[in-house]
C-alpha cells in the first residue's frame, strides 16, 4: 500500500507540471518525465562486503552495497568512472468505465555486454483508482484505491482537472529505469 500511495503522490505532483495535449480532456495522456546523469569515480572497494565507495562531481564520497546479481563485480577497479543514467516517468490517464482497480508491478534487470560491467534495472508500477470528489476552488482530487482507502491530493494547475468527474477511474503508471555504465580510468 505503501507504494501505492508514493505512485499517487507523484501522480498528483504531475497533474500540476506536465503539459497538456490541447485537444483532449485535461487528464487524458498527462505525461511527466525526467533523466539525470552522474559521473563519479570509483574510490574504495570492498569485496568482502560488496561496497563501493565513489566520488561524486562535487567531492562528495557516497558508499553502497553491490546487490549480488551483479555478476561482474570483480571486473570493477579503483579509478574506474561510473556513469549512472537515472530516468523516471509518469503517465495519467482517464480509462473507460468498468476499468478495474488495483495495483500492478513489474521489475527486471539486465546485464549489458562489453569490456566492462553495464547494465540496467527498471520496475514500473500501474496504480488505477476511482475519483471519489473533485474541488475546483482548492483545487484538488480525492481518489479511492482497490482496498478502499481514500487519499486526497492537491492539484497544481486546476485545468489538469477538466473534464474528469466523480466515478471516473484514472490510472497512473509509474516507471524508474537506471542505467550504469563502467568505463576505465580516465575515459
Amino acid at each position: 500500500m505503501k507504494r501505492t500511495f508514493v505512485v499517487l503522490a507523484v501522480a498528483v505532483l504531475a497533474l500540476g507540471l506536465a503539459p497538456r495535449a490541447k485537444a483532449q480532456p485535461a487528464v487524458e495522456g498527462i505525461k511527466d518525465s525526467s533523466v539525470t546523469t552522474i559521473t563519479a569515480t570509483v574510490e574504495a572497494i570492498d569485496s568482502a562486503q560488496r561496497m563501493l565507495t565513489v566520488k561524486g562531481p562535487q567531492g562528495n564520497l557516497f558508499s553502497f552495497r553491490v546487490s549480488d546479481a551483479v555478476k561482474r563485480f570483480p571486473e570493477i577497479k579503483v579509478g574506474d568512472k561510473i556513469t549512472a543514467k537515472y530516468t523516471e516517468s509518469m503517465v495519467v490517464k482517464l480509462q473507460k468505465p468498468g476499468a478495474q482497480m488495483g495495483t500492478t508491478e513489474a521489475s527486471g534487470m539486465s546485464a549489458g555486454a562489453g569490456a566492462k560491467p553495464t547494465g540496467m534495472a527498471a520496475s514500473q508500477t500501474t496504480v488505477t483508482v476511482k475519483v471519489a470528489a473533485i474541488d475546483m476552488v482548492a483545487p484538488s482530487i480525492t481518489v479511492t484505491t482497490a482496498d478502499g482507502q481514500s487519499h486526497s491530493f492537491r492539484v497544481k494547475d486546476v485545468k489538469n482537472l477538466e473534464g474528469v468527474k466523480v466515478g471516473d477511474a484514472i490510472s497512473v503508471t509509474y516507471t524508474e529505469a537506471l542505467a550504469i555504465d563502467v568505463t576505465g580510468p580516465g575515459k
